[in-house]
């Protein structure tokens, strides 16, 4: 199980509609008032977070991932040396999991084209969540001792 964070995730999908913002302090391109037309989904924008996720599930679609029925945040690539590889995504974070370590590095390797990405390896901690592996048993802990 890998974990993935897609730095300044937003900044990859365009608005859908448009917004305008007053230019900021400092920065003057024009006459005075003019004001500056947004392109591209920013923090801050009420349909930022939805666009975004249509974009990476627009990128994950297009490598052949489909998004599971039961969960909208999970989805599942059959690749076809690899086998199933289990992708789950809350907002810029990800989890990356399959069955060998080559369809983990397949899929991250498709990600990293399409985005920047921030790659922490081997899961230990994810959403405040501490994740704790147990090869020896095939059990998987999550604890959230932070909130104890």
């Amino acid at each position: 199980m890998h974990y993935l964070d897609n730095k300044t995730a937003y900044l990859n999908a365009l608005l859908d509609k448009d917004v305008y913002v007053a230019q900021p302090a400092g920065f003057a391109v024009g006459a005075k008032g003019n004001v500056c037309h947004i392109l591209r989904a920013v923090y801050g924008c009420k349909q930022s977070s939805f666009l975004w996720g249509k974009h990476f599930a627009a990128t994950l679609a297009a490598t052949g991932a489909v998004r599971s029925a039961a969960d909208p945040c999970l989805f599942v690539w059959h690749h076809p040396t690899h086998g199933a590889i289990c992708i789950l995504v809350h907002v810029d974070d990800v989890l990356l999991t399959a069955s060998a370590l080559a369809g983990i590095r397949a899929i991250k390797k498709v990600i990293a084209t399409a985005y920047t990405i921030r790659d922490f390896g081997e899961i230990g901690d994810f959403l405040g969540m501490r994740v704790i592996r147990d090869s020896a048993t095939r059990s998987l802990t999550l604890s959230e001792a932070c909130y104890t």
